[in-house]
């Protein structure tokens, strides 16, 4: 009778610990389902919404210093110095003054009038000289 008893005892012991892990078990589903699909899809949005919103972050951190480093270059400071020492002297009124001036030049020369290209040399020469040193600067 003690193999019985002792028999009883484990199928007791047993029984009281599938109970108590079937309980266990049917709680972790009734939480399972109390936790919603929309709550599962906000916290999957708020997760993509701030790694992109860390992504955004980092680019505009690194598109800082790299228009920092622009405006810091030594090579945009020449440019600026450059093109304020020639401001008023490239673009398309001058070429425009040029062509004239030469139009000019061709008209006395065809019509034999030597002495109204000689009367403007020093026109002639300031213009030849600008042009000279605005090739040099676009060089």
């Amino acid at each position: 009778m003690s193999t019985l008893s002792f028999t009883s005892f484990i199928a007791g012991n047993l029984k009281d610990l599938f109970d108590q892990k079937f309980l266990q078990y049917k709680a972790s589903l009734e939480s399972m389902q109390t936790i919603a699909p929309q709550q599962i899809s906000q916290q999957l949005e708020g997760t993509v919404d701030n790694f992109f919103k860390q992504i955004e972050a980092s680019i505009k951190s690194v598109e800082a210093q790299v228009t920092e480093r622009i405006h810091a270059s030594k090579n945009l400071a020449e440019l600026e110095e450059i093109l304020s020492k020639s401001e008023n002297t490239f673009g398309y009124s001058d070429e425009k003054v040029y062509d004239k001036a030469r139009v000019e030049i061709d008209e006395f020369v065809k019509q034999g009038q030597y002495s109204s290209v000689v009367g403007k040399k020093e026109v002639y020469e300031g213009l030849i000289k600008t042009m000279m040193q605005q090739n040099i600067s676009m060089n």
